[in-house]
Formats: structure tokens, sequence, C-alpha cells
């Protein structure tokens, strides 16, 4: 079985904008992604796209520097056009809050620690006439 090594850089860094009240956190908007791998076997090719990969989703996850777990959202609301995905940021021992970006095709994500000073983030997404989400719009902690 062949395995992946997948090299990412973004192509731009993640972006915080700090009001009084609230910290704003942009992904960025695509991330570039460079597949790497090695048959262990001549008679097989391995085929792996290259490219850039656009921003799909965020999410908080929490735990230490190698091994993180999603948080599931406290609170999803939708209103028109917009949906709102709210998570409580409760103190904990033993690990910190990140903010993950997420990007289409591919399983490759970008993590930035959330200051624990914070005890709520909320991801806006617009949302097409079908509900679907289009794009994420703003992720702020407070």
């Amino acid at each position: 079985m062949a395995s992946l090594r997948i090299f990412v850089c973004a192509m731009f860094s993640i972006g915080f904008y700090q009001t009084a009240a609230a910290l704003e956190i942009r992904c960025p908007a695509n991330l570039m992604e460079t597949p790497g791998a090695v048959s262990p076997d001549p008679l097989w090719t391995i085929a792996a796209t290259t490219g850039e990969r656009p921003l799909d989703s965020v999410g908080v996850y929490w735990g230490s520097t190698d091994q993180r777990g999603a948080q599931v959202p406290d609170d999803t609301q939708k209103k028109k056009s917009l949906e709102t995905v709210t998570w409580q940021l409760p103190k904990a021992d033993g690990g910190h809050y990140w903010l993950g970006c997420s990007y289409t095709n591919t399983t490759a994500m970008l993590y930035q620690k959330i200051a624990p000073t914070y005890s709520r983030c909320a991801a806006t997404y617009t949302l097409l006439s079908s509900g679907r989400r289009l794009r994420l719009a703003a992720m702020l902690c407070q």
C-alpha cells in the first residue's frame, strides 16, 4: 500500500483582527497542496492531484498540539440567508482550544490556537436559497 505524504503550504497566514470585545479569525482563503507518494511496487504508478483547495468550513477542536478532537457546536441558528454556529469554550485543564480550517477535496487542515481568554466562538456562513452553505462570512471569538 502506497503511503501518501501531503505537503501543504498556506497561500496566506491565518489572520487575526481584534476589536474591543471580539477577535475575528480569518482562515486563509486557499491552501496549495502538493501530494508526494512512493509506490512500494514498481509495477504500480501513482496518480495524485496537486492544486489549490478553497476554504470550506471552520470548526473548534480541543486537545494537545498533536491530538485534537472536534467539538460539537452548542448552537446552530439559521436566519434568512445566514447560518450561525456557536461553540462555548469552558475552561479546562490538559489542552487548548484550536480553530481548524477545512478545505475542499483534501484532508489537510490548518489549525490556530484560540487564546484561553475567549469563552465563546461563532462562525457565520452565508447560505444559498436551498439552505446549503455558500461560504464562511466570519469567525468571531469573544
